[in-house]
């Protein structure tokens, strides 16, 4: 592909389209040459894959064009592909002009699929700013690993800074429980989320708590959970 790389669009398009199964660095080669013309968004939509090199061209194609958001919104689809290559979309986190909160979020559940939770941990510490979904993020990710009482921490913390725990954090946090055994601790939360927080339970709110129910030894506690749980008017 040297005539796509000497900048020759049309002739260079022309061959490409020649090819009857053009590979990841022909692809690739197409990208670059289209980046330069400011055009290379229907190049990359168009390919049947991706790899680190295909992100970054389209990362630095945004970045060079001031088009910071769509490089940001990028970033976070890349994180979502990476699942499994971690040091990937740690490499484009690095290489990036600029972050948001949005990269750092994407990042974040890029170190929590990669299954490094003190990771985590640091770098959420680090992250400049904060909003709901990293938070979210960050207690998703060490209840998961079965730390819930430092995801309880967070939680708490969280709302202690302004942010509004909602349903999908209790979630995490009702999970959390469930995986332990902790069958007071889940009833207690579960309380907490309606009479202190103001949330109403969701479907995936029951599912959790029968999950406890049946991991518990004291089956003899739900009489006492049960008409809370399938009480009509706290379900939606």
């Amino acid at each position: 592909m040297a005539y796509a790389q000497n900048g020759h669009l049309a002739l260079s398009e022309a061959l490409f389209h020649k090819m009857p199964r053009p590979d990841i660095v022909t692809w690739n080669t197409m990208l670059k040459v289209f980046s330069s013309f400011g055009d290379c968004k229907n190049v990359f939509d168009t390919m049947p894959g991706w790899n680190v090199v295909s992100w970054n061209i389209m990362l630095a194609a945004y970045a060079q064009n001031g088009h910071i958001l769509e490089a940001e919104r990028l970033f976070k689809a890349m994180a979502d592909w990476s699942n499994g290559y971690f040091q990937d979309a740690k490499n484009l986190f690095v290489e990036m002009p600029e972050r948001s909160v949005v990269s750092w979020t994407a990042m974040l559940r890029a170190y929590a699929w990669a299954g490094h939770v003190e990771e985590v941990r640091i770098f959420f510490d680090r992250m400049p700013e904060r909003d709901s979904a990293a938070w979210s993020a960050v207690i998703s990710s060490v209840s998961n690993a079965g730390n819930v009482k430092c995801a309880i921490f967070f939680m708490v913390t969280m709302n202690l800074e302004g942010f509004d725990v909602d349903e999908i954090t209790m979630i995490s946090i009702l999970a959390g429980c469930s995986e332990k055994g902790m069958l007071e601790e889940c009833r207690w939360y579960l309380l907490a989320m309606i009479n202190d927080y103001g949330l109403v339970l969701i479907e995936e709110h029951i599912w959790v708590i029968i999950d406890c129910l049946e991991r518990s030894e004291h089956k003899e506690k739900f009489p006492k959970v049960s008409p809370l749980v399938y009480s009509s008017k706290n379900v939606h």
